[in-house]
């Protein structure tokens, strides 16, 4: 594999100067590693051994490059130790074997920044990117049905439908009341944990008429995972006191993602954005903070139809 070219996000890619500026969220949590990959960058949350964030530039449809996908997913040994990283370990376990389908694990290697994202510039400098985001610091575990489902969509959206450049930001929510995945690994055959994200986040910077704009986006896997027999949650206790520090604790349903406000998402990920304009209609999304035992959720489901009329 040639050498990565290293330059990470570029928070000045809109362009315009300062004006369209895309500073990387500020992390309340200094716990993470900052690692520059070629045009994106990951900030790796070292106590989870996962990404809690990453931020990639697309430039025009016309400038992106179709490489043939990778074959494999593998640790970076260049910025981290092998042991800091989630592998295969734990994806390939026996605890993640689907029950019916073969060779078909249950919770995916789900990348936090899409594979097509950084493909751009020289093919060469393409082909370096691509594999770069089949490293492990841009992985999550992913249920099958998030990551090949709505989610998907929505990524597919971004990548085929929309012309003109974007910043895209995509991470975890990582709560202390996270469910633990307790699992014997495929390599080591110890009996390890891994606490699993419930919940993602996705940010899209856009310009629009000379104005810089964003969509934000949340979707959640907390109830598919319930239904793994080797994943554990937590007592009705203990998440009772991360219940007021997740906005997103009453969506309506699982796997689908939802347009939001993106400073629900700063308070659920305890993160800090750029502002810009958000063209999203008060009866699509509500700000609410601390939650009562009523359901008021009222998030936009995602749809083709509502993204187009907002991008």
């Amino acid at each position: 594999m040639p050498e990565s070219t290293e330059e990470g996000f570029d928070m000045g890619f809109l362009g315009d100067g300062d004006k369209f500026k895309i500073e990387t969220p500020i992390i309340q949590d200094n716990q993470y590693e900052l690692i520059d990959y070629t045009h994106f960058s990951t900030f790796f949350n070292q106590d989870r051994r996962l990404a809690l964030y990453c931020a990639c530039n697309i430039p025009k449809h016309d400038q992106r490059i179709d490489i043939e996908r990778p074959k494999k997913f593998r640790k970076d040994t260049n910025s981290l130790k092998k042991e800091e990283q989630v592998g295969d370990d734990f994806y390939k376990c026996k605890e993640n074997d689907h029950p019916v389908i073969n060779n078909k694990n249950l919770l995916d290697r789900g990348h936090v920044i899409r594979r097509e994202y950084p493909q751009w510039g020289t093919k060469q400098r393409a082909e370096i990117a691509s594999k770069e985001t089949f490293f492990f610091t841009n992985i999550a575990p992913q249920h099958y049905l998030l990551n090949q489902g709505d989610w998907k969509k929505l990524e597919d959206y971004v990548i085929d439908k929309v012309q003109n450049k974007v910043s895209v930001l995509s991470g975890c929510i990582f709560q202390e009341s996270d469910p633990v995945a307790v699992y014997t690994g495929h390599e080591s055959k110890e009996v390890k944990n891994l606490h699993i994200p419930l919940k993602f986040w996705k940010v899209v910077y856009y310009v629009k008429n000379n104005q810089l704009h964003r969509i934000g986006f949340v979707l959640s896997q907390e109830m598919a995972l319930k239904k793994l027999d080797f994943i554990y949650f937590p007592s009705d206790r203990v998440r009772s006191k991360a219940f007021v520090k997740d906005p997103f604790s009453d969506l309506d349903e699982d796997l689908i993602p939802y347009i939001v406000d993106v400073d629900a998402i700063e308070f659920a990920a305890s993160l800090t954005f750029t502002p810009a304009i958000e063209n999203i209609n008060s009866g699509e999304t509500r700000k609410s903070y601390f939650m009562n035992t009523e359901n008021q959720s009222r998030y936009a489901r995602f749809s083709l139809n509502l993204l187009e009329n907002l991008l």
